[in-house]
């Protein structure tokens, strides 16, 4: 909030102005780029995106990403030197690194932005940001013209182990094939994002067994041998599956989702049930939100954050109730917000 004397003659006039972010004659932000994030193509459509936003006087700082996790340190850099802009141009993965750069230097008057380009665009996905459909997109113009209008939303931040995310963090199956893809398939992901993963869950599903899990969540305790275990802070998980319906972006919680399985069979035809439009009542399937969560497990199974593979069990999971404000369409994110 700003107060401006405004004097006219001998007359003077107090006005009280709230200036909005996106109301200054000329923003400064950093915008990181992830120059490997999704099809080649986007790339050129995100050169639309920044032209749109230095047409609306924002000046522009692009640093461009050069190794995994490396977004993570350019978001905390450029709070640190005082930015309170933050842009981010990548997939799920960039986004959440981001997030967790910028909560990792305490500051909370800091604006995200998000233009996706990603292989998934979950996030962009579930909240409803524009996101690349095909390789000739408008989809990153659309994205900056969101940021433009200045509408921020504060959501809620998860920390695992220390560590912020954005929308999920996964221990199990999922973060064993996250690594896989990450760590041998990364081009073909590029490529073709659906038949990447696909041969990597049909790969792992061959191979992998579970591990007894015990799982705290607000004094509750759950154990079996669970395949994955999954607290979202969004509703969708890996493009289409709604793994978290009653999820929130602001409601000051994450979303536990648990599959106890022993047996292969076991685990698909639960999970299956699992995913159904119509919710299934099923002693082996295990939903409830929660605000503090302790996962331990018999081996030391992996655990991702944002689809980023980052370290084993166990985990220490809990939730920054509105900790980041994210530039977001009213219209179209107001089914995931308690908040009006």
């Amino acid at each position: 909030m700003r107060v401006a004397v405004l004097c006219y003659n001998a007359c003077c006039v107090v006005a009280v102005i709230s200036i909005a972010p996106n109301w200054a004659l000329s923003l400064e932000a950093v915008l990181i780029r992830n120059p490997i994030s999704g099809n080649p193509d986007r790339q050129y459509a995100l050169a639309l995106a920044v032209e749109e936003l230095r047409r609306a006087r924002w000046k522009l700082d692009i640093r461009q990403t050069e190794y995994k996790g490396h977004a993570r340190e350019l978001a905390a850099a450029a709070v640190r030197e005082g930015y309170r802009q933050i842009l981010v141009a990548g997939g799920d993965g960039s986004i959440g690194q981001a997030t967790d750069g910028i909560v990792s230097t305490g500051v909370t008057d800091v604006y995200m932005g998000i233009i996706p380009l990603g292989t998934g665009n979950v996030f962009a996905r579930d909240v409803g940001l524009p996101y690349p459909k095909s390789r000739q997109t408008h989809a990153p113009l659309e994205a900056a013209r969101i940021i433009l209008q200045g509408s921020a939303v504060a959501i809620d931040v998860g920390i695992a182990n220390g560590q912020a995310f954005m929308s999920w963090s996964g221990c199990g199956i999922d973060a064993v094939v996250t690594d896989l893809v990450e760590t041998q398939f990364a081009f073909n992901k590029r490529q073709s994002p659906i038949s990447t993963y696909t041969r990597a869950v049909l790969r792992m599903l061959t191979r992998y067994s579970p591990s007894v899990m015990r799982v705290e969540a607000d004094g509750e305790t759950f154990e079996g041998y669970y395949y994955l275990a999954v607290a979202s802070n969004i509703s969708l998980y890996a493009r289409y599956i709604r793994l978290a319906p009653e999820a929130y972006l602001d409601d000051g919680l994450l979303d536990l989702f648990l599959v106890d399985a022993k047996q292969l069979s076991r685990f698909l035809y639960t999970s299956a049930k699992a995913v159904t439009p119509i919710p299934s009542v099923d002693p082996r399937i295990v939903r409830r939100p929660f605000r503090r969560l302790r996962l331990e497990t018999e081996d030391h199974l992996p655990y991702h954050l944002d689809g980023d593979p980052l370290g084993q069990a166990p985990l220490q999971i809990e939730v920054l109730p509105r900790h980041l404000k994210v530039y977001l369409d009213p219209n179209k994110t107001k089914q995931r917000l308690i908040s009006p």
